[in-house]
């Protein structure tokens, strides 16, 4: 290769290098998880119970710590009137979606004097590629936004322990931000299976948008029971 010739490709290297250096967002299925049992189960909790390191995501509400690179979140259980965010598995009895684990976003209920919510979040790079952001979950209530900024949710598809909701991110494609979703107060649901796709998101449908109010029902009657 001629001097010229290796001037020009260190070049193209450099001006493609900021397009491939932002952080991906990882643990997006929340399965590179480290749980430390602390009880085992037991007549009246026949699951075990401890405390998990989630790995890359940050989180605001009761019972969480977070630290340098993820957040500490209790393992198999549930605020009865706080906010809070838990890792579930799939032994626990609201399961894990998919997997091993899923994270419980419980933004409080009638009781609880704080409205603020239960918050889950992540910064990083939105693929250059990607058109729309996908993820399961079991509430039709959770918000999401990226870099403050919300996004539009659309129901897509439901099965018969999840829902499949999507929004467009083509605006934020390539841009490093802060991901977030959030469970509002007096709403709660599992979330799993976050990803970005190269597909559009199409626009929502009355029937979606009747399936979603019954889902934000099922999960705030849940709500009630305890555990």
């Amino acid at each position: 290769m001629t001097n010229a010739k290796l001037f020009s490709f260190l070049l193209l290297l450099i001006g493609f290098l900021p397009s491939v250096s932002g952080q991906s967002f990882l643990n997006l299925d929340f399965e590179n998880s480290t749980v430390s049992i602390l009880f085992p189960p037991s007549p009246g909790f026949p699951y075990e119970r401890g405390i998990a390191q989630v790995e890359y995501w940050g989180a605001a509400a009761s019972f969480v710590t977070n630290y340098s690179g993820g957040t500490l979140l209790l393992y198999n259980t549930r605020s009865l009137d706080a906010t809070g965010v838990f890792l579930e598995g799939a032994s626990y009895p609201i399961p894990a979606i998919q997997g091993n684990y899923s994270v419980l976003l419980d933004g409080g209920s009638s009781f609880y004097p704080g409205r603020e919510g239960a918050l889950l979040g992540q910064t990083g790079e939105i693929p250059p590629w990607a058109r729309s952001l996908t993820f399961w979950s079991t509430s039709g209530s959770f918000e999401a936004s990226f870099d403050a900024q919300p996004l539009s949710l659309v129901l897509l598809s439901t099965a018969s322990n999840h829902a499949v909701y999507g929004a467009d991110v083509s605006a934020y494609a390539g841009l490093t931000g802060h991901l977030q979703f959030r469970a509002p107060w007096q709403s709660m649901g599992l979330i799993d299976a976050i990803q970005f796709s190269p597909n559009a998101i199409p626009e929502p449908t009355l029937l979606s948008l009747f399936t979603a109010g019954v889902l934000c029902v099922v999960f705030v009657r849940l709500k009630a029971k305890k555990f």
